[in-house]
């Protein structure tokens, strides 16, 4: 009986462990800045000099062969580098991602990472985050992927949580005259776990398996 109960405890252990979701490893941060990284960089990685954090992995050698292109695009402009930030060419702030006291978001960017490199098997990259360098003026909002405005929050700079993902787009929002530009990016590697559906099927095994044992004792 007593191994019985410890092959179920082993079980539902592994039950619990997958169902917690993806494991999330330590963040790296980059400082988009004045043209401190480009809108097309190859081979970004947590060694960068604007690199804040450092990646860990299941991988041999650790954190030091994690790499990743990186892209920036733009609707209605190019970028418009500023002191600290980066912003969107055109519209009425001139540098900031603006509405221009639209209906819906006139500018938005977009961050994209591909090719990585020196990850563990089973892991991946995933933006998590950007960090608004200004904004909140009164009334403004912001929109992510396309979804409904959202509104800052206390003071400047802010921290936006975005899904995690290889792309990400922040947009101006359709409230009063949002205009803001984007200080940094968040890159955090993310280990793979299965689907809900193999934790159910885990789960009816480990049952199945303390069944057939009871029926044997």
């Amino acid at each position: 009986m007593m191994r019985i109960m410890k092959k179920y405890q082993t079980m539902t252990a592994l039950a619990v462990c997958f169902a917690a979701g993806s494991s999330l490893q330590a963040a790296v941060t980059f400082d988009l800045g004045n043209g401190e990284i480009s809108a097309s960089t190859v081979g970004l990685n947590d060694a960068n000099a604007f690199a804040t954090g450092a990646f860990t992995t299941a991988a041999v050698g650790g954190s030091a062969g994690i790499s990743f292109d990186f892209t920036i695009s733009t609707t209605n402009g190019g970028l418009a580098p500023q002191d600290t930030a980066l912003g969107v060419a055109g519209g009425t702030a001139g540098s900031g991602l603006d509405n221009s006291n639209g209906a819906g978001p006139q500018e938005t960017m977009t961050f994209t990472i591909s090719n990585f490199s020196g990850l563990g098997a089973g892991e991946t990259l995933a933006i998590i985050g950007v960090g608004i360098s200004f904004g909140n003026n009164g009334g403004e909002v912001y929109t992510i992927n396309g979804g409904p405005d959202t509104a800052f929050v206390g003071g400047t700079p802010q921290a936006i949580d975005t899904p995690d993902g290889v792309s990400v787009t922040i947009g101006a929002g359709s409230t009063g005259d949002t205009r803001f530009a984007i200080d940094t990016f968040t890159v955090e590697v993310v280990s793979a776990v299965p689907e809900p559906s193999g934790v159910s099927l885990l789960g009816l095994a480990a049952m199945g398996l303390l069944g057939r044992r009871r029926r044997t004792a």
